[in-house]
């Protein structure tokens, strides 16, 4: 017995849809989607079997179920994947300072060098060759590709793992996109699980990685690249 949400979708004629293989779904300019087909489309000579085809996106509900369904659009022009973005110059940088920390219950000693150098074009080079290799939150390489009025904040800032301890300076990495905001987000190299940005003010009262007593800090200076 078929329930309300099959009744109400359009009967389509099983001959009247055809499938085909796809690889290399990827977001493309103007908010579209592209990928290479696989087969050979049927009916047309407009695509074949290893093209790059335009890709619409649709998603249907089915009960309580999204599903989002790909439809190759073979007529539609194939959008390329620049990236046209600015560094975000922010009313004031993050402080760049250097917090070195200590325990006094095992050997742990480190010492972070937080903040970013004014514009910092190298390391905003290397946060966008790691979008593109996938290294940073895919969301935001989405983003990036499917818009054209983005900006990018940018610090190294101190991440600690919620479930082993684990510090780690990240590049913190917002993608800014008129009044709304995407956060990089990152895993844990030692245990997978999900990392958290350490706020500034929190520095001075996280534990050790090592053994989970309260570490001291130790200095609080500014710092240079040389010095890092």
């Amino acid at each position: 017995e078929e329930d309300e949400t099959s009744q109400s979708l359009p009967q389509v004629p099983d001959d009247f849809i055809n499938f085909v293989r796809i690889k290399d779904l990827s977001p493309a300019n103007h908010g579209s989607w592209r990928a290479i087909l696989l087969d050979q489309l049927p009916g047309t000579r407009l695509k074949k079997k290893g093209d790059p085809v335009a890709i619409s996106m649709v998603t249907v509900t089915v009960g309580e179920t999204e599903r989002t369904v790909l439809f190759v659009d073979h007529t539609a022009p194939v959008q390329g994947t620049d990236i046209t973005v600015s560094s975000h110059k922010p009313s004031r940088l993050p402080w760049r300072l250097a917090y070195e920390m200590a325990c006094t219950e095992c050997p742990f000693r480190e010492t972070f060098y937080l903040g970013r150098q004014g514009e910092d074009p190298g390391v905003f080079k290397e946060i966008l060759n790691e979008i593109r290799s996938g290294r940073i939150d895919p969301l935001i390489l989405i983003d990036l590709v499917q818009s054209d009025d983005c900006e990018i904040d940018f610090s190294r800032e101190l991440y600690r793992c919620r479930n082993c301890g684990t510090l780690e300076v990240k590049k913190q990495v917002r993608l800014i996109k008129g009044d709304k905001s995407l956060s990089a987000t990152y895993s844990c190299p030692t245990c997978g699980e999900r990392m958290s940005l350490v706020k500034r003010n929190q520095i001075a009262s996280i534990d050790c990685p090592d053994c989970r007593k309260p570490l001291v800090l130790m200095s609080e200076k500014q710092w240079s690249k040389a010095s890092s």
